[in-house]
Parts: C-alpha cells; sequence; structure tokens
C-alpha cells in the first residue's frame, strides 16, 4: 500500500512572505557554500544526486556535440531564422524550418532517452519505429482532415482572402 499527500500551505498566514523568501535563500545560499568533507567535492542534498547524474550522462560518452547542436538547432537557429516576417512568407524556406524543427525534435527525444540505455547509435529497430509512429500520426491527421472542408465554405469574405496579396 501506498499513500500520497501533497499540502498547499499560505506563507502569509504563517509570517512575512519577504522574511520567508529570504530565509530560504540564506539556508540555499548556506548548503551551496558549506565546505565539503574531505574525499568530496561538493555536499549533496535532496535532489542534486540525481540531476547531476542526469546531466553527467549527457555531457559525456560522445553527447556533448549533440548537446550543443540541440541548444543552436532546436532553439537559437530556429529563432534567428523565423524571426522575420518576410522569412515566414517564403514558403519553401517555411518548408525546411519545418522539416528542420521536426529533426531537432527527434533528435531532442533520443538525448532524453539514449543516455540512460548507455549507447549512442542509431539502429532499423529504431527507424521502424519512428516511421510507425510518425505513419501512424500522419495518417489520423490526414484522415480527419478528408472528413471536413479545409476551406470556410459559405464565408463572405472567402473570395477576397484567396485573392489577397501582402505586400512587404
Amino acid at each position: 500500500r501506498r499513500a500520497h499527500f501533497v499540502a498547499a500551505y499560505s506563507i502569509d498566514a504563517f509570517g512575512d512572505v519577504a522574511e520567508f523568501k529570504s530565509n530560504i535563500d540564506g539556508m540555499l545560499k548556506g548548503l551551496r557554500e558549506t565546505k565539503p568533507m574531505p574525499g568530496h567535492d561538493q555536499v549533496w542534498y535532496a535532489g542534486l544526486p540525481e540531476e547531476a547524474v542526469w546531466f553527467h550522462k549527457r555531457w559525456e560518452g560522445g553527447w556533448k556535440p549533440i548537446s550543443y547542436l540541440l541548444i543552436f538547432g532546436h532553439f537559437v537557429f530556429p529563432f534567428v531564422m523565423l524571426i522575420s516576417r518576410l522569412q515566414k512568407r517564403a514558403l519553401r524556406w517555411f518548408q525546411f524550418m519545418c522539416i528542420w524543427i521536426i529533426a531537432m525534435h527527434v533528435i531532442d527525444m533520443y538525448w532524453f532517452i539514449l543516455p540512460q540505455a548507455g549507447r549512442l547509435s542509431f539502429s532499423l529497430v529504431d527507424a521502424g519505429g519512428l516511421l510507425f509512429v510518425g505513419g501512424t500520426l500522419l495518417a489520423y491527421v490526414f484522415w480527419k482532415l478528408s472528413k471536413v472542408p479545409l476551406l470556410p465554405i459559405g464565408d463572405p469574405r472567402l473570395a477576397r482572402s484567396l485573392h489577397h496579396h501582402q505586400t512587404h
């Protein structure tokens, strides 16, 4: 048997919120600045060991370049390349960026999962799983799209909006 208890308390019912935050900040600062015991490089407290191991596995064993690729390829590059309105209106460029972001997302999922498995490889089973899930998703999306009109039939502004060309 397991039981869980979750509680939320209003700090201001017990005292001044600013003073509470100051006390907590001081406690955390004290933990971070505590001198470790001889033979240890840091003081470990709840949550820190798991977090440190999680990041360590994604920084060692060939994962460092992928970590950098995700920082720049999954955030910086798309952000910079899609910030302009002109770039979002160039259909070919926008299609490329959509494919790029999906590829980065797949790499991100591998980055989350594979370091725990202890391997940096891509197999036919991985490709098959990806194609199966992606194919199932696309089949469902297109099946649902085939059931409804993609244009707002009966909208009096439809003809005008189909011939609209916005200038830059």
